[in-house]
């Protein structure tokens, strides 16, 4: 493991690397190869590929000492993503649900000032406070294992070939949601979002004539009926509450916790399918040809995944 050291002012280069520590990586890998069909007309062979890999600190600068601001830990994977823990949007119910937290007692709304439709986060040292305490280990960046499948069919000069790959058990920091859960940026065009939405709330309902932006105008009157409940919070006009988010949740003014955009970036991919058909060589010798064929071939045409961003891999 290398860190980069600064050097002492005045030197020629600003900073040097050290060897801080040992990293360990155990894992198996596993081949197969099988052909189920092999006639006169028809040939199929199919290829399956299996790998696990586990990455492990073993000793850092200070022997069995956690170093923290680096994100690494004795016993945990180079590449963890180390963030507050994110435990879902506040109800009215569960703001004015009391608990006892170390010698206080209080509802959540009062010991940790949340309110109906913000997110909510885990207080991982029970002290009534979200803060970088609170930090925790809620994903890594390495697969925990990849897969890959490949098979070929062929009937007389037809052929049919295509390739799957896949990634499992990583999460990833997504660019994408940055952009585009900023609630602090009003100006650009934002995710259909499935915001919590309190009863109650007022419901955007803006007109004007096209011409005057002094015509705007709105009803207050028009509120929402019943809670609409979603999975992001419910987006406000107030930096004092981070806009909606609270505490944790990152935007262009507040950067310090980014747990809105850490994703599951596990995939299955179609990598490759390819169609094509291979002349009769005796057909062919009348023209002065070898051999000719002619293929279609499609790239990455399909990815199942729950990752939110453009592509995962």
């Amino acid at each position: 493991m290398k860190q980069k050291l600064l050097l002492e002012q005045g030197a020629s280069n600003g900073d040097m690397w050290s060897n801080i520590g040992k990293v360990r990586n155990r894992g198996i890998e596993a081949l197969v190869k099988f052909v189920p069909v092999q006639t006169k007309d028809w040939y199929w062979d199919v290829t399956l590929s299996f790998a696990k890999n586990k990455n492990e600190i073993l000793e850092l600068q200070n022997g069995k000492e956690d170093m923290r601001a680096e994100k690494w830990f004795i016993g945990k994977p180079i590449d963890v993503i180390y963030d507050l823990n994110m435990t879902g949007i506040c109800t009215q119910e569960y703001a004015n649900e009391v608990i006892t937290v170390g010698d206080v007692t209080g509802t959540r709304s009062e010991i940790y000032s949340w309110f109906e439709g913000c997110m909510t986060f885990e207080d991982l040292n029970q002290d009534g406070q979200i803060n970088d305490a609170d930090r925790q280990i809620i994903g890594q960046e390495l697969p925990k294992w990849t897969g890959n499948l490949s098979t070929s069919l062929q009937y007389k000069n037809w052929d049919f070939s295509i390739a799957v790959t896949t990634k499992q058990g990583h999460k990833l920091n997504s660019p994408f949601m940055d952009e585009f859960t900023d609630y602090s940026d009003r100006g650009r065009t934002k995710l259909s979002m499935d915001f919590y939405i309190p009863q109650g709330a007022p419901i955007f309902n803006y007109t004007w004539d096209g011409k005057d932006y002094g015509s705007l105008t709105s009803d207050p009157t028009v509120v929402t009926k019943e809670t609409i409940v979603g999975s992001y919070p419910y987006p406000m006009n107030f930096e004092g509450i981070n806009h909606g988010g609270t505490t944790g949740w990152r935007t262009g003014k507040t950067t310090l916790y980014n747990p809105n955009g850490v994703v599951d970036a596990s995939y299955v991919k179609v990598k490759n399918i390819t169609v094509g058909y291979t002349f009769d060589k005796q057909l062919l010798s009348k023209i002065h040809v070898q051999s000719l064929r002619v293929y279609a071939n499609v790239l990455n045409p399909f990815i199942f995944t729950n990752y939110k961003g453009f592509d995962p891999e």
